[in-house]
Parts: C-alpha cells; structure tokens; sequence
C-alpha cells in the first residue's frame, strides 16, 4: 500500500451491482462501510483505520459460521481494538471492493499462494462464488 500524506484507502466488501446499475455507481454513491450495501473502512474513517501506513499488509477475512463475520488484519494480528473494525452481520453474496484516492495505491492478493499472511482461523483464499440454481 502507498498511502501519501493526503491519502486515502478503503477496504472491504460489497453486494454486486444490480445488472440495472452495472455502470457501478453502487459504491460511488455509497461510502464503502455503510453497513447495508458496503462494509468495510476508509483510512479517514480514524481509529485504527487511521493508523495504517505505507507498506502495511491488511488481510481481509469473511467468515459466514462464527462472529465477527467479517475482520481485518495488519501484518497478520487483528487490526483494531477488540471488534472496532469487525462486522457482525453481513447476508448474501459480497465481493472484494476496495478504493483508492490522493494518490494512494493498492496491490492486492485473492490467491493462496500469493497472501503474505496465513488467513485467520477457518478461512482460507477467495473461492469463486457459484450459482446453486
């Protein structure tokens, strides 16, 4: 991550676009975080999303059998005090969304070998999601 003064970045996840909005305008009309279409963080949000800083590793986990269902990771260690960025509830399809803005930059992993980092307990690399019907 580069994150110079100025910067912005925000991690998280989202529902997909509805196929009448495919321009995905969901999330430029929507803060990444808001807790019904996006959930996640912005770097300007404070706390301990304030504190990240160039060249930190944050790992993304989604775990739909346990709370939090959703928490982050610095260098592997839970990001933030106690469940300040975790996520309780999340239902439904979600994909990886992120952003970027004051000449911020990401580079991001979805695949196993590539993490930096051992995902946290029963998670593991993005799979691609299927259609049951």
């Amino acid at each position: 991550m580069t994150l110079p003064p100025g910067g912005t970045v925000s991690l998280g996840v989202s529902r997909r676009p509805p196929p009448d909005d495919a321009s995905g305008e969901l999330l430029s009309r929507s803060k990444l975080g808001d807790g019904e279409k996006t959930w996640g963080f912005c770097t300007s949000d404070g706390g301990a999303a304030g504190t990240l800083k160039e060249g930190d590793v944050i790992g993304i986990a989604l775990d739909f059998t346990d709370l939090p269902m959703l928490f982050f990771t610095r260098g592997g260690d839970p990001l933030g005090e106690g469940d300040e960025l975790a996520v309780m509830r999340i239902r439904g399809t979600v994909y990886p969304a992120f952003g970027v803005g004051g000449g911020a930059a990401l580079s991001v992993a979805f695949a196993g070998d590539s993490l930096a980092h051992t995902p946290p307990r029963k998670c593991e690399a993005l799979i691609v999601g299927q259609d049951m019907m």
